[in-house]
């Protein structure tokens, strides 16, 4: 059981030692401390909650819609967030690659 301990230990220490990881690790922590992102992702939130309660009126609810597809494409539209998708699905694909070779 060591030896597939030690094994899988060092398959940890080469996917996170590989750029598209640490890149990955890097734009989410950047992500996180962002505060414009922050402000965005609690707008989009409370965006959320009004277009919820707004449901009984059609004109009320179209209104709320739009601020929050407006919020929603400014977050996904920001680089850090263009740029985290984009390293993501390289992580992924690694991570799909890896777990193939494991079968």
């Amino acid at each position: 059981m060591d030896n597939i301990e030690e094994k899988l230990g060092l398959l940890k220490r080469e996917i996170m030692d590989r750029p598209c990881v640490k890149e990955y690790l890097q734009l989410r922590a950047q992500i996180e401390q962002n505060e414009e992102l922050s402000s965005l992702r609690d707008e989009i939130r409370s965006a959320q909650r009004q277009l919820s309660l707004s449901m009984g009126d059609a004109a009320k609810h179209a209104a709320n819609k739009g601020k929050y597809i407006q919020l929603q494409a400014k977050y996904d539209n920001h680089p850090l967030i263009v740029n985290f998708a984009s390293v993501k699905e390289d992580v992924d694909e690694l991570l799909k690659s890896t777990a193939k070779l494991l079968e």
